[in-house]
């Protein structure tokens, strides 16, 4: 597979190259390895979830669900039954917005915030970051409401 090549204009060229370079994350060939998983804890009323994207099963699973708010699901209920192409367009995201890039714990702050841990895995990458909601960035946080949403979408 040709790795997925995120330098497209010569004039970002040196804007990457200060960020450490070009992502070296390939992307899948296809959903079919992809396995994306978040998880939420924390906030005010004390939320503590998690679910998993699997495109080997073509799935979505609530893994863990505790806390008075937040999910309602059962743990290890079957949300969705998702398409593996359908999840690849959901991968792409995570190379397109640079989450193989950059640090993986951004830490937390003190007080009422979400904290997420976000993991992604194919049959070539691995990666999950963390942080609360105030310490991630921009990219990743857009990533986040993208897999809700996704999985949003999915259960309708």
């Amino acid at each position: 597979m040709k790795p997925i090549n995120r330098c497209y204009f010569a004039g970002l060229a040196v804007a990457f190259a200060a960020l450490g370079g070009c992502s070296s994350a390939t992307g899948p060939d296809d959903g079919s390895t992809v396995e994306i998983a978040l998880s939420v804890s924390g906030g005010f009323a004390g939320v503590d979830w998690q679910f998993t994207l699997s495109g080997a099963d073509g799935q979505i699973i609530g893994n863990r669900c505790q806390g008075p708010v937040g999910c309602d699901w059962t743990d290890g209920e079957l949300l969705a039954t998702i398409d593996p192409a359908d999840l690849m367009g959901l991968a792409t995201e995570f190379i397109g917005r640079g989450f193989f890039d950059g640090p993986t714990d951004f830490g937390t702050e003190c007080c009422d915030q979400f904290d997420y841990v976000l993991s992604y895995r194919d049959a070539d990458d691995d990666r999950t970051v963390t942080g609360s909601e105030a310490k991630l960035p921009g990219n990743v946080r857009s990533l986040i409401l993208l897999v809700e949403q996704f999985v949003s979408n999915a259960r309708e």
